[in-house]
């Protein structure tokens, strides 16, 4: 995914799109050009791919599939003694 990131920025930047910025079209050449693409990349192409969205769960099944062992583990031991 995140080279996936990587290369719609790299595409941009070739297409000249972040000129305004102060990156020539196509041309990345300078630690002044590096520290516009980290910035641009942390702040405008990275939130729109919401990475946090694959560490989040979903509670209402995690509640249930909880709720269904602590069941079974009970009724087994109700049953034990």
């Amino acid at each position: 995914m995140l080279d996936q990131v990587m290369m719609r920025l790299s595409i941009d930047i070739g297409e000249g799109k972040w000129e305004v910025r102060g990156i020539p079209k196509g041309e990345v050449s300078t630690e002044e050009h590096l520290q516009i693409v980290k910035s641009l990349f942390y702040d405008v192409y990275l939130p729109q791919v919401k990475i946090y969205e694959y560490f989040l769960m979903d509670t209402a099944t995690v509640l249930e599939q909880f709720e269904k062992k602590v069941r079974r583990n009970f009724f087994l031991l109700r049953h034990m003694f």
